[in-house]
């Protein structure tokens, strides 16, 4: 990983960063030992066992005032959905999102954040859980937005979609509360807002009011995150967990190269020679 700093991180962020590289197929050919070392020092054959119990991860809406109106949000915000993820056995909680429209704006929140054990029960739940809870969560929350705001017979309309969805999930994978929520961000193609808005992109700032806190989509290399993701999955059904439907769902919502193209701001950056 390109980091530009020297960074010590927990156990648990360590099993996040090893499971999204092993995640990522042309990672695999270039590091297939990085479970296999981590994990399966002694039996390597445990994993081909065909005994393991199968863990199911899945999301819910959340139950009424799980968000307080009073002191989770702003005046004016409004919450439109939220979403708990869960895992078996025994509906191990895993991670929490809601969708939050800014008050007199058309842009919406996604907060996203890791779920914190109450007690040692709890702290048995892998990183891996939390990071596919986080994922489902984040792929239902851009779906609902996407479908509530495109219109089929306006292209622009799906623009403006993706223009108006900001995720929140902390600023790095350093955050104990989101660390698993980031890195599910980072997988699904969401780049830094303000980092968008200084690179050719569709994204202007204008719309944000400065406030420019927050990750958008990469419409760009996003769009091959959701496909490469679908076609992997579509015909495994030993996959379905992994939320490959609603997956799929989005690719076919998003634009073409050439809608990308028009709708996309070009901004000149001038070297020290010019």
């Amino acid at each position: 990983l390109p980091f530009k700093k020297k960074m010590h991180f927990n156990y648990r962020q360590w099993l996040i960063i090893l499971f999204y590289l092993a995640s990522s197929t042309k990672v695999r050919k270039v590091y297939p030992f990085v479970l296999s070392s981590c994990f399966l020092r002694k039996k390597p054959s445990f994993v081909h066992s065909n005994n393991l119990p199968t863990t199911v991860v899945w999301i819910e809406e959340a139950e009424d005032g799980f968000v307080d109106e009073d002191e989770n949000l702003e005046k004016g915000e409004v919450c439109l959905k939220v979403l708990k993820a869960f895992a078996n056995p025994g509906g191990r909680f895993l991670s929490a999102g809601a969708l939050v429209k800014r008050p007199s704006s058309s842009v919406c929140d996604a907060w996203i954040a890791d779920a914190l054990p109450e007690d040692d029960s709890q702290a048995i739940v892998g990183p891996n859980l939390v990071f596919k809870g986080a994922r489902q969560i984040l792929d239902a929350l851009f779906l609902f937005h996407l479908q509530q705001n495109n219109n089929s017979d306006d292209e622009t309309s799906i623009i403006g979609a993706l223009q108006t969805f900001v995720l929140q999930c902390g600023a790095s994978i350093e955050s104990e509360c989101t660390c698993a929520s980031f890195m599910a961000g980072q997988s699904r193609g969401f780049r830094p807002l303000k980092d968008q808005i200084r690179s050719d992109s569709i994204y202007v700032p204008s719309l944000y009011e400065n406030n420019l806190e927050g990750f958008v989509f990469d419409v760009t290399d996003g769009k091959d995150l959701y496909y490469g993701n679908n076609s992997s999955l579509r015909n495994d059904s030993s996959k379905s967990n992994d939320n490959s439907a609603v997956a799929n769902d989005i690719s076919l919502l998003l634009p073409n190269e050439e809608t990308i193209q028009r709708f996309t701001t070009k901004r000149y950056r001038y070297s020290n020679g010019d």
